[in-house]
């Protein structure tokens, strides 16, 4: 259960794909819903994160990823 909400415009993850799509995000005053997930076969969070940017926004680079793809990471605790 997270507290998430549709309430990102996200670019296409593609430059040939500029379409906008609503992505959802962590809103931490917003109902808990049920979620689901799935694995990501990246060898560490950096790498899960780049991934994950770069399908946000195709012009992402390291300051863009840093500043808006958070993160938890259960092992060491650090999130962001």
């Amino acid at each position: 259960m997270l507290p998430i909400e549709f309430a990102r415009a996200s670019g296409g993850a593609k430059k040939s794909d500029p379409a906008e799509k609503i992505t959802l995000v962590i809103c931490p005053d917003t109902p808990r819903v049920r979620t689901y997930w799935t694995l990501l076969d990246v060898p560490n969070m950096r790498a899960a994160r780049e991934r994950l940017a770069v399908r946000e926004y195709a012009g992402a680079d390291a300051n863009w990823t840093d500043t808006n793809i958070g993160f938890w990471d259960r092992a060491s605790g650090e999130r962001h």
